[in-house]
Order: C-alpha cells, then structure tokens, then sequence
C-alpha cells in the first residue's frame, strides 16, 4: 500500500512538473501581458501614472454613480477593476472595466433574504492600433478635467459613453 501511495505521488510530481514547465517558460515570452505588468517592465513611470488613473477613474465612477448608472435593480454599483490586454510590442489589445451591483428581498413572513448579484463587464470602445503609453497618457489625471468623460485615444468615445452602454 505505501508503495503504491509514493507511486502515485511520483507520477503527481511529474505530471505536476511537466504542466508547470511550458507555463515557466512561457511566462517571459508571452505575447500579451496585463496593462500593470506591461508598464512596469517599463520602468519609466508609467506605471505609477496608471495607478493613478485607476484611482481617479474610479473617483469619477463614484461622483456620477447616483445620478447616472446607480438607479434601478443594482443601485449600488462599484467599480471592482479595470485589466487591459497588452501585446508585447505595446499595443492594447482590449480594456475592460468590471463592475458588481447587488440588491436584495427581505421574507416579511421568514425574515429570509433574497439577494440578486451581478457582474458587470464593460469593454472600453479603444481604437484598433491604441498603445499603452497613449491610454496611459489620454487619461492620466491632470487637474481637474475628468478621465471618464474624455475621448480615447483615436475615437471620439468615452469610457463614460462604454458605461452607458453596459450598465443600463
């Protein structure tokens, strides 16, 4: 019994091993990375100026929520994360900002609750060919303009413009 048990956790370790190989080697050469992974590997800044839009942005969701997207079923929308595609030669790929709203029933005979959750995701309408560095740049905070309102980079759309479209 305990040499069929060590062989079994051999041939584990080795199926283990050889799915974990190709995801290693894989991880330094891959075509497409995260927005934060890719700005990072920069190391000009960039990524510090992300973070920041990712604040304000969710700032901005939150100043408008009540008169615009937060009414109906899941009037208590909040911004999760926002995650951007990124090829390695810097071009975005696809933007998408995630959103959770949730609303619930009370029992007034058994007091139970009835809760309705929802994920929302909300593709950014980016133009084809759109870097990183430009999205960084189109929307990082800079005085009091709004980062939601404004267009992307070679559109006339904004992320605003996205978020009607997704949450109502």
């Amino acid at each position: 019994m305990v040499h069929l048990l060590r062989r079994s956790l051999q041939v584990w370790s080795l199926v283990a091993a050889a799915w974990m190989l190709p995801c290693v080697a894989y991880a330094d050469s891959a075509p497409f990375k995260e927005m934060r992974e890719y700005l990072g590997d920069l190391r000009n800044g960039s990524q510090d100026r992300w973070f920041a839009t990712l604040g304000q942005l969710a700032k901005s969701f939150d100043d408008v929520c009540g008169d615009t997207f937060c009414e109906g079923d899941y009037s208590d929308l909040s911004a999760l994360s926002t995650y951007c595609a990124v090829s390695s030669g810097g071009i975005v790929a696809q933007c998408v900002w995630l959103f959770a709203g949730s609303y619930s029933n009370v029992s007034t005979k058994t007091g139970a609750l009835g809760l309705k959750r929802k994920i929302f995701t909300c593709n950014l309408p980016l133009a084809r060919g759109t870097t990183a560095l430009a999205l960084v740049d189109a929307l990082a905070v800079s005085g009091n303009d709004d980062p939601i309102q404004r267009p992307l980079p070679g559109t006339t759309s904004s992320i605003d413009d996205a978020l009607v479209r997704c949450l109502h």
